[in-house]
């Protein structure tokens, strides 16, 4: 352990020689720096749409809200920053969206495919490695009807694979075929016209 002087005082002996006396402390470590902060992006859609690559369909801000225009399979990646392997994709359902829109939040986007968690029509909650129509689903459990106001997520962790509805899990899966890419939302319209989906999205790694 090291020491660090703090004080001294110098005193002529009789004698004529001089005394110092030093008060010591020990040497105090200076604290580690902190934890580098972990990506997180947030949009509240209260601008014209920026960052984001359209795959398929189209998509706008508008009202705080993002709306989708087309329909059948509309994607759209949040490619304005690098995500780190282990990400999350989050998005709550707006006020008014329909109740037929099939919505999905995803995760390690790369070429076509992604890990996809969403409700299905039929009354399930899904965990997908979906590349298009046609795509096998991982997992699939009964749950209640999407509404606005849901809180969809999906985060992938490693291998593992988890999706959540207003922060309960409720699917896990086990899959290496994806290790990295784009977060963002997709969705399945059932209409042609300006409709809301989205009221926010929020993607980050951990």
């Amino acid at each position: 352990m090291g020491w660090t002087s703090i004080s001294s005082t110098v005193t002529e002996l009789a004698n004529g020689d001089l005394q110092v006396v030093s008060v010591l402390r020990p040497e105090v470590a200076s604290p580690p720096p902190p934890p580098p902060t972990s990506l997180l992006v947030v949009d509240g859609f209260d601008a014209p749409l920026s960052g984001w690559s359209t795959y398929a369909g189209s998509f706008r801000s508008n009202l705080s809200n993002l709306e989708v225009g087309t329909a059948g399979l509309d994607l759209l990646g949040r490619t304005a920053e690098v995500f780190p392997p282990d990400q999350f994709s989050e998005a709550t359902i707006a006020s008014g969206t329909r109740a037929d829109t099939q919505l999905q939040v995803f995760v390690r986007r790369t070429g076509v495919n992604r890990y996809g968690f969403g409700y299905l029509d039929t009354g399930e909650w899904y965990l997908k490695y979906d590349g298009g129509p046609g795509a096998p689903m991982m997992a699939t459990v009964p749950g209640p009807l999407q509404v606005p106001g849901d809180v969809l997520r999906v985060e992938a962790r490693g291998s593992v694979i988890i999706g959540l509805r207003n922060g309960v899990e409720l699917l896990r899966v086990t899959d290496a075929r994806l290790t990295s890419g784009v977060p963002g939302v997709a969705l399945a319209s059932a209409v042609a016209f300006w409709t809301p989906v989205f009221a926010e999205w929020r993607g980050g790694g951990f």
